[in-house]
């Protein structure tokens, strides 16, 4: 058998070279794919500690966002009763009439 020109023996030995990167990619991307779906498994099934650490700081949250909702609700109606008391202090004015305030 007469040997083969060494272009060819080069040309077979990248063939052989990327049929194994081939494979070696292929390989790669079964085992991103097994982890994506374990991922997306994991995050149904969830992680019971995960699942509690987030529920806490959910509550922590919401409480947080409760006592700001209290402190602006106060807020607001401190100063409608401000106007409220300013208007029937004008209107009292105009006929002549004060209000005696007992809280400052």
């Amino acid at each position: 058998m007469a040997a083969l020109p060494t272009n060819v023996l080069r040309s077979l030995a990248r063939q052989g070279e990327l049929e194994r990167r081939r494979a070696d990619v292929a390989e790669v991307q079964r085992a991103q794919q097994v982890s994506k779906w374990a991922e997306r498994e994991a995050k149904k099934q969830g992680n019971p500690k995960e699942a509690a650490r987030r529920e806490a700081k959910n509550l922590e949250e919401l409480r947080v966002m409760n006592e700001h909702l209290v402190l602006v609700r106060r807020e607001r109606m401190r100063r409608l009763y401000e106007e409220e008391m300013a208007g029937w202090e004008r209107e009292l004015a105009a006929k002549g009439l004060a209000v005696e305030r007992l809280c400052t």
